[in-house]
């Protein structure tokens, strides 16, 4: 995490010879420059020499928890319990620390015993939340994936910290890390050696270190790390920190590629930082409606859940600037600590860490659908990549197989203690569900067909390029379906999407010219998870450029105002089609026979044209899009006598009609496109 640093002053040579008022001096003054082992140190000398002091074994159980040393912070916990009884939140810490070392049978009956013991108020909610978790983690660890979980080779985990895995290709890791291997001690003036980003090679089925990553991204003066690609790969953004007020304060930057591919100089993104608070660990997605870019981002800023929750910011291409960034809710952000996000556009999943929802241990590695605001409740993506130490920076190839991540579990390349440090890790899954999902689209180019025939072979002659396909997730959590995905039809008119089991979808088919359709799925019965599933072929209606007509559209005699029956007949067709193709602009006009004054006909089919916009804006369709328009009996499409002279009612039945034409969109990238 960028937030930490194992980088020391040196302790003082003489320290054995230290009288116990000056260790406790010292002590305290390590600690206050943020030194966590220097001051670990001192107390620790100070302590065995005066193990009545129970204030100074707090201190250091407060700060082995801190350096993430769960063992002896556990020890401590116990012997400040032990020793003073009043010292009550000693015992749920020791109780949690059990959980960080992974003894959770005693970890639930010390959390037992703190709960009948304690007599404030302050940690109630926490320690239901706690023995809830536990609970929770219990089962977790009952129901483990069948999975591989590798440590990366010492060429790329060196006793420091490694972290932020960013895929670049099948065979390329970019990742961040501070490539020392040992505590070295530094003066106050001394340049201490800063976190890059770094490249690692597969080589085989090996990881081997490579370089240091090219490009104007790493510096001398600044932790760099947390690094993410736009979805064209045109961009990079990441993080530079620096030490502020004995606190590590870190902005985001973004170096873009120009004409040459060539990385530009990074620039800060403007409205994203702020300098008093923190931005960090950038993700980069997709908004679903226009295809913008949105970063999310880590931010420890006001009006917050938590101490660190996740934020977004929208990117505008016409003002070429990010809008102010908005919280991204309650459903994702906790009172505790969300981290590491990343974000997976093939199929708008968002990754992240938190300590502030059930779980194996302190972080723990979550996963949720949606955008901005709108998500899906967060899974706990399970045990065993889930530890009961911090596990973060979960990114994921596309075809969900494998997976990258960083954690402090034992096992790891010790530095200061055996969990101190986060590694890379690598994690296969071999019991992956995988539903693929296989459709074919095509197009329809008569404009009437009632006698027409959908055979086989008029599929294969008309399949449709560059159909877009969305994939959208339907639940009972929310009140709209969620995209998870969208593919494009290639030239034999196919798509595809891989689905999860027990699930409902709806899918939409949308092409510029032509109207939109839609179906449901589900994979709720579905029994062989690796077998293909292939649906009906969809096929869409290129828009005439003529109106059509509306059948059964009937009004009162000599009046405007719409039948029950022609409101049902809206409903179905125009009406579903404006709410599925929501940027279209149509004209609905009116006819009348040619029974009448010419005057008093144009005046009527005015009207009833006007109904029918007022009805459609009655049930939601914005004004906007609407235009009336009364021809009266100037359009005839059948005539109103007959050769002889005599009235022709056929044909004046079919002169009264009601029809709409497509005559403009809001969509930029439409050929109906109207500039506003």
């Amino acid at each position: 995490m960028l937030f930490a640093f194992i980088l020391c002053a040196q302790p003082d040579p003489n320290i054995d010879n230290l009288k116990p008022n000056k260790l406790l001096k010292f002590g305290k003054n390590y600690e206050k420059a943020g030194d966590i082992y220097g001051a670990i140190e001192y107390y620790h000398r100070y302590y065995m020499i005066k193990m009545e002091k129970i204030e100074v074994a707090h201190k250091l159980a407060k700060l082995y928890m801190k350096s993430r040393n769960y063992e002896k912070a556990r020890d401590y916990y116990l012997r400040c319990y032990m020793s003073d009884p009043r010292y009550i939140e000693c015992l749920f810490y020791y109780a949690k620390m059990l959980k960080m070392t992974g003894d959770y049978d005693k970890a639930m009956e010390y959390f037992e015993i703190f709960k009948k013991r304690y007599k404030g108020r302050e940690l109630r909610k926490t320690i239901k939340e706690e023995i809830e978790s536990l609970e929770y983690a219990q089962k977790l660890r009952k129901d483990s994936m069948d999975v591989e979980i590798e440590h990366f080779n010492p060429s790329i985990n060196k006793a420091h910290i490694e972290f932020n895995p960013i895929i670049y290709n099948d065979n390329t890791l970019i990742f961040g890390a501070l490539r020392e291997d040992k505590v070295n001690y530094y003066s106050k003036d001394e340049q201490k050696p800063k976190r890059k980003f770094y490249v690692a090679k597969k080589q085989g089925q090996d990881w081997k270190f490579a370089k240091e990553f090219d490009g104007p991204f790493n510096s001398d003066v600044y932790n760099t790390g947390n690094g993410s690609f736009s979805p064209n790969g045109k961009r990079f953004y990441f993080t530079r920190c620096t030490e502020k007020n004995m606190k590590m304060h870190c902005k985001i930057f973004v170096s873009e590629k120009d004409s040459s591919k060539k990385w530009q100089e990074p620039e800060e993104v403007p409205v994203i930082n702020d300098p008093i608070f923190s931005n960090t660990q950038p993700t980069v997605g997709k908004e679903s409606k226009r295809g913008r870019e949105i970063i999310y981002f880590i931010s420890d800023r006001a009006k917050g859940r938590g101490g660190l929750d996740i934020w977004y910011s929208e990117y505008d291409p016409k003002k070429e600037s990010f809008s102010k960034p908005k919280n991204a809710g309650r459903k994702i952000n906790t009172e505790k600590d969300e981290i590491t996000p990343y974000y997976s556009n093939s199929d708008r999943k968002l990754y992240y860490s938190s300590n502030g929802l059930p779980g194996m241990g302190g972080f723990d590695i979550f996963r949720t659908t949606g955008e901005q605001r709108k998500w899906l409740k967060p899974v706990n993506i399970g045990f065993p990549v889930n530890s009961f130490t911090d596990d973060l920076d979960y990114t994921i190839t596309k075809d969900k197989t494998t997976a990258y991540f960083t954690s402090n579990r034992p096992g790891g390349t010790p530095l200061q203690n055996e969990t101190c440090c986060d590694d890379l890790y690598s994690v296969l899954y071999k019991d992956r569900v995988e539903i693929k999902f296989n459709g074919i689209v095509y197009e329809i180019k008569e404009e009437n067909t009632d006698k027409l025939k959908i055979t086989k072979d008029y599929i294969n002659k008309n399949l449709l390029h560059n159909a877009i396909v969305s994939l959208y997730l339907v639940t009972k959590e929310l009140d709209e379906p969620i995209l998870a995905g969208t593919d494009t039809t290639d030239e034999k008119g196919y798509y595809s999407f891989d689905l999860e089991n027990k699930s409902d979808y709806k899918i939409t088919v949308k092409k510029d010219g032509y109207f939109s359709e839609k179906f449901l799925y589900n994979t709720k019965n579905i029994k062989d998870l690796k077998a293909e599933q292939t649906t009906l072929p969809v096929g869409l209606k290129i828009i005439p450029k003529k109106a059509i007509r509306l059948s059964n559209i009937y009004y009162q005699y000599d009046k405007s105002n719409l039948t029950q029956s022609a409101k049902a007949t809206l409903d179905t067709t125009l009406l579903f089609i404006l709410n599925e193709m929501p940027d279209l602009i149509v004209e609905i006009s009116a006819h009348t026979d040619a029974k009448g004054n010419d005057d008093y006909n144009m005046k009527l089919s005015q009207k009833r044209a006007e109904s029918v916009v007022e009805y459609l804006i009655r049930k939601g369709i914005d004004k906007k899009r609407l235009q009336a328009k009364g021809y009266g009996e100037t359009q005839p499409i059948a005539p109103n006598k007959l050769p002889n002279g005599k009235d022709n009612p056929d044909g004046r039945a079919l002169n009264r009609r009601t029809e709409f034409k497509v005559i403009g969109s809001f969509d930029e990238n439409s050929k109906f496109y109207i500039e506003q």
